[in-house]
């Protein structure tokens, strides 16, 4: 397992995020490798006395002070260092600093890199305010790998666009504002439904998260409700392993688009049903378009014939579409 791991996140992690950093066009980033030695005052700051006797806590240069947090390594750190952040991480950016009392901290956003997922059960509330994870994999094609090697890809921090700090404060406000509809909330409720019945412990609270995170996708592409591309983007939160990962996208798909037996089967169906209107098409209604099948709309039997052809070209094949739809 072990193994396994450090192939899927070997390659490039650290280097995207700290490309991140770069959006921001001002406030600050921390950034920090942690290892099991790190010490709260590394994160947190230091205190000190001051010359008039007065205790001091500095925040330069520490999570306090910090727009954008970034951590490399995070699950190499204790478990009581990880659990002290868990205020940084909660929505209200609190901490309470020895001396100082409680600090609301300007952060925005925080980006970690690891090669283990968290193995301590007493991590599981640190590890629920995590929401975004992504598998970096090693570089698959050759072509690739020879770019890495000659170094011929983006080494610069330059972007097309950036943000202020107030800029993405007002976003969030803006996106706010998105709406669930019925429609989709229940599609939601339905997700979550068989999250829990496939016992996937994804809790309430990431699950409300989600739904900030929905908001903020249907905003950034231009729409003012939540639809349902923007709840596949779940398939990137909630699971804490490997094994979560393909458990929860398996769940995703199965509510989405049904079980894969069931779509097999459905679609046979439609094939059937669809070369049964073809062959129908081919043998009657065809001949009856292109007048090679006359029929006396004077005699009551031959007008229902009639109408019987116009029924199946018309209807018959909408309402196969619709169900393949």
């Amino acid at each position: 397992m072990k193994e396994r791991l450090f192939n899927i996140f070997v390659v490039g992690k650290t280097f995207i995020v700290n490309k991140l950093k770069h959006i921001l066009r001002d406030g600050k980033v921390f950034s920090y490798m942690l290892s099991h030695d790190t010490k709260a005052r590394e994160i947190f700051g230091h205190s000190y006395m001051g010359d008039d006797g007065e205790l001091r806590h500095k925040v330069e240069m520490s999570i306090v002070d910090a727009s954008i947090v970034i951590l490399d390594e995070l699950f190499k750190a204790t478990s009581t260092l990880l659990n002290g952040m868990l205020g940084a991480l909660s929505q209200n950016r609190n901490v309470f600093i020895d001396g100082v009392g409680e600090v609301k901290l300007p952060l925005i956003s925080a980006f970690a890199t690891s090669n283990e997922f968290p193995k301590d059960e007493v991590l599981d509330p640190f590890d629920d305010r995590l929401h975004f994870r992504y598998v970096v994999e090693r570089i698959k094609d050759d072509k690739s790998f020879k770019r890495m090697i000659l170094k011929e890809y983006d080494t610069t921090n330059e972007f097309s666009v950036s943000f202020s700090y107030e800029e993405i404060i007002a976003l969030e406000k803006e996106y706010s504002k998105v709406k669930f509809v019925d429609e989709v909330l229940e599609f939601f409720v339905k997700l979550k439904n068989a999250i829990v019945r496939n016992e996937l412990n994804i809790s309430d609270r990431k699950l409300d998260d989600a739904s900030s995170i929905f908001k903020a996708s249907a905003y950034l592409n231009g729409r003012d409700s939540i639809n349902y591309s923007d709840i596949f983007v779940m398939m990137h939160l909630g699971w804490r392993d490997l094994t979560e990962k393909k458990k929860l996208t398996q769940i995703i798909f199965d509510t989405f688009f049904q079980k894969k037996e069931d779509l097999e089967k459905n679609l046979i169906g439609y094939k059937e049903r669809l070369q049964q209107i073809v062959s129908y098409a081919q043998a009657h209604v065809n001949p009856f378009l292109n007048d090679k099948i006359k029929f006396d709309l004077d005699d009551d039997n031959e007008r229902a014939k009639y109408n019987s052809y116009v029924d199946f070209y018309i209807r018959e094949p909408l309402k196969t579409t619709s169900k393949v739809t």
